[in-house]
């Protein structure tokens, strides 16, 4: 038991200063690999909601099969704005696993004023809150999307191959760390 011990010390320490190798006595308990964190940060404009509907997807990032998401952030860094058929008051943004998920960022106003969102458990969607998030975090064990969903309350956001929209931006930050 005292070996198995040492040795999940050794991989916890082996990891955080970057070897790639545990090394151990206990023929029972080998690990080769390391556990890496990666953020990647997406940007966002009007360009890519062109669709004749009230909402809109986007895919930000497709997470590879054991990655876990550890944080997830949405920086408005200018407000979403139309200029014609839909209506600037009622622009929202979801982000989740599935098109129109909130798994990951609850739904969060887009055109009120630029913020940063993701920053309380309330602003959480609903597998990254605190009494949600298995081993802190959000875990995707087979893989899956991270999708950005525009939402307008009246009027489409697009035409099919234009988009009503006149400004705003977003970037999407995920933090990621991912098995071996």
């Amino acid at each position: 038991m005292r070996r198995i011990l040492l040795a999940l010390l050794l991989s916890v320490t082996a990891a955080s200063s970057g070897a790639s190798q545990v090394v151990t006595t206990d023929p029972k308990v080998t690990g080769i690999g390391l556990v890496s964190r990666h953020v990647l940060s997406v940007t966002i404009d009007t360009a890519a909601f062109v669709a004749a509907d009230v909402t809109a997807d986007v895919t930000v990032a497709t997470l590879p099969a054991h990655t876990i998401l550890l944080g997830v952030y949405g920086d408005l860094t200018t407000t979403f704005a139309c200029t014609a058929t839909c209506t600037t008051g009622t622009l929202s943004m979801t982000l989740g696993s599935t098109a129109g998920g909130a798994q990951y960022l609850a739904a969060f106003d887009a055109d009120a004023a630029v913020a940063t969102f993701g920053l309380t458990d309330a602003q959480l969607g609903t597998a990254m809150t605190r009494a949600a998030a298995i081993q802190g975090g959000a875990m995707s064990w087979a893989g899956n999307v991270v999708s950005l969903r525009l939402i307008s309350g009246t009027g489409n956001l697009g035409d099919g191959a234009v988009t009503n929209l006149s400004q705003g931006s977003v970037t999407i930050y995920l933090v990621t760390e991912r098995l071996p």
